[in-house]
């Protein structure tokens, strides 16, 4: 758990299937883009940076890693590498 900007509790997730850190928001693996279930996510210490951002997903928006293969929000494939 780490404080926001706000002073807000930010809970991360890492998935189990890739290991890669989401918010708690995001329902898919942005690594290999499958859909999570609850139990394909565990609570994590680890951090999240929501600023290392450098693309926006065509379908629904949402901001997108650099060096993400999927939208975390959506599913959807990036093309970008």
């Amino acid at each position: 758990m780490l404080h926001g900007p706000g002073g807000e509790i930010t809970i991360y997730y890492e998935t189990v299937c890739c290991g890669v850190v989401i918010p708690e928001s995001w329902s898919y693996c942005p690594e290999c883009g499958k859909k999570l279930e609850s139990d394909d996510k565990k609570k994590t210490e680890k951090f999240f940076d929501e600023f290392a951002t450098a693309f926006i997903c065509d379908k629904c928006m949402n901001s997108v890693h650099f060096d993400h293969n999927y939208c975390g929000n959506c599913g959807n494939k990036m093309y970008l590498k």
